[in-house]
């Protein structure tokens, strides 16, 4: 590992069973145009071969750290990256997606330019036969008042942090840390490292690339998952209301029930704070009431 002096972007990968895509992500992230990276990826214990490949290749590129870990679940392996991560930034690769080659060395050029805390690009999700733009960045722009940036990065609806670089020492002055044992932690994570660090720029030309895995945990439906939904929602509803952050209706369903019959989706239910919405087979609109919280 080169001295943390020298390392612009610490890139975290957290890595469980992904060996199917894990090549395509690790040759997308070494390959980067911008060198002066580290790498950490964290085993979380997998059970296919996914650890045989990090060690294959942490042993032909000295910017990888190899951390190897029981299965503790995405958001621990990511704290333990972010302890020891040595960077100026921090950016976040699922191991299942990819980037353009150039992605760092825009984010950070960029970051710099503008002495920004945050640096924001496209993503775009990519199925077996489609794609979409979650969020297009087309132009070069700052943003820091706090709203402001909440409504470009499209939060709530989308906290992603893997189309973002953070300032290191900013996320540790906060203590911003994944809560662990649960899912959607990125729900509570990311909409706190918006909020709390400065400055965030936007950066052009350059996409993050989100493979909709069907088979990952985050996609996996239990009753643990729908609970953990409804309290990092509510989580950050509450956290929105403390630091006067305005959620507009349309983009601030805080939970989302589905009822399907044979596998088809028969009735939808989105809930806002005060509003409650009936959809038949997702999309015909057949009622909507006041609740009372």
């Amino acid at each position: 590992m080169e001295n943390s002096s020298e390392i612009k972007v610490s890139v975290i990968i957290p890595v469980y069973n992904t060996s199917q895509y894990l090549e395509r992500c690790l040759n997308s992230v070494v390959k980067q145009t911008l060198k002066e990276i580290e790498i950490i990826c964290v085993n979380d214990g997998s059970t296919d071969n996914s650890l045989d490949i990090l060690k294959a290749y942490s042993e032909k590129d000295g910017r990888i750290v190899l951390i190897n870990q029981e299965n503790h679940g995405q958001a621990h392996a990511r704290n333990q990256a972010l302890k020891i991560a040595g960077g100026e930034y921090i950016g976040f690769v699922d191991s299942d997606d990819w980037i353009d080659l150039d992605y760092y060395e825009k984010l950070y050029n960029t970051a710099k330019n503008h002495d920004a805390e945050i640096a924001i690009c496209s993503l775009k999700r990519i199925y077996q036969v489609t794609q979409k733009f979650r969020l297009n960045v087309e132009t070069e722009q700052e943003f820091t008042e706090v709203n402001k940036k909440f409504e470009f990065a499209k939060i709530p609806n989308q906290c992603y942090p893997v189309n973002k670089i953070f300032k290191t020492d900013k996320l540790r002055e906060f203590g911003l840390t994944f809560p662990e044992g649960r899912f959607f932690e990125d729900v509570v994570f990311t909409p706190k490292a918006v909020c709390y660090l400065g400055k965030m720029v936007s950066v052009p030309k350059v996409t993050y690339w989100y493979w909709g895995n069907r088979k990952s945990t985050v996609k996996a439906k239990n009753q643990k998952k729908i609970k953990d939904l409804i309290m990092a929602r509510d989580e950050l509803r509450a956290f929105a209301h403390e630091h006067g952050i305005i959620l507009k209706k349309k983009d601030s369903v805080m939970r989302k029930y589905q009822y399907n019959l044979l596998g088809i989706p028969v009735l939808k239910i989105y809930e806002w704070e005060h509003l409650r919405k009936y959809y038949l087979f997702g999309f015909i609109k057949i009622m909507e009431r006041q609740i009372y919280l």
